[in-house]
């Protein structure tokens, strides 16, 4: 679907978004705001330029997202740099290596103010914006 974006994208405008939310694991915390799935203006206005804390993970990565599609993992085995797009209501993630070496897409639904999930499964609970 979105293969080969990244080659693509070093020749066109970079397209904000995030990216990070397809890097944990955790448990659902329910909350009273309805669960929708993001679309491209969704995922700008509430995800891109946000640090996140990806749960489950025995490696308890935090992921900062960047407008201009960059992103970085911090995690205790190391930072990973990485690119992230999106189109309509799939995000892709791409890393040269780490832990999520490759390309990785998916979908992202709000479950919470402030808490999101991936369509594998992966939860994200926003920490504070990225400076």
């Amino acid at each position: 679907m979105l293969r080969g974006w990244v080659h693509a994208r070093k020749q066109a405008a970079p397209m904000p978004v995030l990216a990070a939310l397809l890097i944990s694991g955790g448990m659902l915390w329910a909350h009273h705001v309805k669960a929708s799935t993001l679309d491209v203006a969704s995922f700008e206005r509430e995800l891109v330029n946000q640090v996140f804390m990806v749960e489950g993970k025995t490696f308890e990565p935090v992921v900062v997202t960047e407008a201009d599609g960059s992103m970085r993992v911090e995690t205790n085995l190391g930072t990973f740099e990485g690119q992230w797009n999106m189109v309509d209501q799939t995000i892709c993630i791409y890393f040269d290596d780490g832990p999520k070496a490759g390309e990785t897409c998916g979908k992202i639904r709000r479950i919470a103010e402030g808490r999101y999930e991936t369509s594998f499964g992966d939860r994200l609970t926003l920490l504070k914006p990225s400076s």
